[in-house]
């Protein structure tokens, strides 16, 4: 939970985020908050509008130095990202082992 909690005070250093909360975590699959959990990201439409991409991608940027990956594509309500995470035990290693390249 305090890798979580970590993240949570990253992304709000994140230019325009306004607030992130906890999604109540209802589904089986997220029964252990420290390997996933679901975040709204709430933002100041009006930098979103003006940053747009580079805003998007420095909170996308947060959840990879975190060690955090997105278990779903990111949803943009129009008033806050709606992420569903999975914690990366091993960044480097599950990237590699998920590589489609052959030697």
């Amino acid at each position: 939970m305090e890798e979580l909690e970590k993240l949570k005070r990253d992304l709000e250093t994140v230019n325009g985020v306004t607030k992130v909360e906890t999604d109540r975590l209802t589904d089986d699959t997220y029964t252990d908050p420290d390997k996933h959990a679901i975040l709204l990201v709430w933002y100041d439409v009006s930098n979103y509008i003006k940053q747009g991409r580079v805003f998007r991608n420095s909170v996308l940027q947060k959840l990879v130095d975190n060690g955090w990956a997105l278990e779903d594509p990111l949803e943009d309500t129009g008033d806050y990202f709606y992420l569903v995470l999975k914690k990366k035990e091993n960044a480097l290693k599950e990237d590699i082992a998920n590589d489609d390249y052959e030697a």
